[in-house]
């Protein structure tokens, strides 16, 4: 019979030492973002209103899981095309089900550890499709002209 040794016990200590979410998410997660029309352009914005990450539609970004200790990162996406109203969309977080993993093999070190790296939790949708409304016709004002202070409208 094989002796049990020391590298046994360190070997057994990092798998339970290591959270499940960490180890099978990771501390980003990559979200979709696609709009219709496509070519609108995305910037995202944390919870401070710092610019983040930015991608032109339909384009992937990659996010931190987490804020800090406990907390999940919060981000807003903004999409802006020419000729439609801009949008901004919330980019909601939820708890990442790899973290109940921590229930079997990593107890509670493993459930700090995805705590702490921030993978306990996963963007609410992996996938965001956002429609841009165009500005109404009457919000452009094409062909006026002016000439000596008056305005003129072109003949229809």
């Amino acid at each position: 019979m094989k002796r049990f040794t020391l590298h046994h016990c360190f070997g057994g200590l990092l798998l339970t030492a290591a959270g499940c979410a960490t180890i099978v998410s990771g501390r980003t997660a990559e979200v979709k973002l696609n709009s219709t029309p496509p070519e609108a352009a995305v910037v995202v914005y944390d919870h401070e209103g710092n610019a983040v990450a930015q991608t032109t539609t339909p384009g992937k970004v990659l996010l931190k899981r987490g804020r800090t200790w406990l907390r999940p990162a919060q981000y807003t996406a903004t999409f802006n095309k020419e000729g439609y109203a801009p949008v901004e969309r919330p980019i909601g977080t939820k708890l990442n089900p790899w973290s109940l993993g921590n229930i079997v093999l990593g107890g509670p070190i493993g459930m700090g550890v995805d705590a702490v790296s921030g993978a306990l939790w996963r963007p609410t949708d992996a996938t965001i499709e956002q429609k841009l409304a165009a500005y109404p016709a009457s919000a452009y004002v094409e062909d006026v002209q002016l000439t000596s202070g008056e305005l003129e409208m072109p003949a229809e």
